[in-house]
């Protein structure tokens, strides 16, 4: 059980220790919004609309996000970290969590967000002008949802974007905000994971859900962890 207040002050808390342990370059507080029958705790946006207006998992979506500061924190490296809970009372009944790693590798010097946009507006405007400097890493966004309302055959509970918008890899639990951090530098940042034991340390608020058990569909890719 976590009310939408208390939501916020873990989100917060934690990317204040990352910060603290210069593991992200900037974070934001989310916001809360209160709508007719559910709570949304999310990023600020000032562009309301506008989040999707480029496909999914392309060069110019990262960069709008990048540049309109579309996100919870971004990593050291630039990377993306976005998270969005729904909340009815204070049980969590939806969120969507996602990593996207910074998507170029540069020799030019990158000394904040601002530096990170410019070197990816010049990729996507001239890539073979830059090939010199700027390098496409080809690294997918992987977006975590949880979004039982929606729940067919085709469209799991739980589940894994990645690569394209219409691929859904079952995933076993919906994920806390802890959770996922654990997940990102335990897997992309092992030397970082193993030097800071206080993302370990972090702690996880269990997510109480209607159902005890989600089940797969069939033909279909799990992830599970424990």
């Amino acid at each position: 059980m976590m009310t939408p207040k208390q939501l916020v002050s873990v989100i917060s808390n934690t990317c204040q220790t990352l910060y603290n342990l210069r593991l992200i370059a900037s974070y934001k507080v989310p916001v809360v919004e209160e709508l007719a029958t559910y709570t949304r705790v999310s990023w600020p946006s000032s562009n309301s609309g506008a989040c999707y207006s480029n496909p999914f998992g392309s060069l110019e979506q990262y960069t709008q996000w990048l540049e309109n500061k579309e996100f919870i924190c971004t990593l050291f490296d630039f990377s993306i970290v976005r998270a969005s809970y729904i909340i009815v009372g204070s049980s969590i009944v939806g969120h969507s969590l996602l990593y996207w790693p910074y998507p170029v590798e540069t020799k030019m010097r990158l000394d904040d967000e601002n530096d990170a946009c410019d070197a990816l507006n010049l990729f996507i405007s001239s890539p073979s002008e830059c090939s010199d400097s700027i390098g496409l890493r080809l690294r997918s966004p992987m977006r975590f949802d949880f979004s039982p309302d929606d729940a067919t055959d085709e469209h799991p509970e739980i589940h894994l974007h990645t690569q394209f918008e219409h691929s859904r890899i079952f995933v076993h639990a919906p994920i806390t905000f802890n959770k996922f951090i654990k997940i990102i530098f335990r897997t992309f940042y092992h030397k970082a994971w193993l030097a800071n034991s206080q993302i370990e340390s972090l702690h996880e608020q269990p997510i109480d859900t209607a159902k005890a058990l989600f089940s797969p569909a069939s033909h279909c890719i799990q992830f599970s962890w424990t």
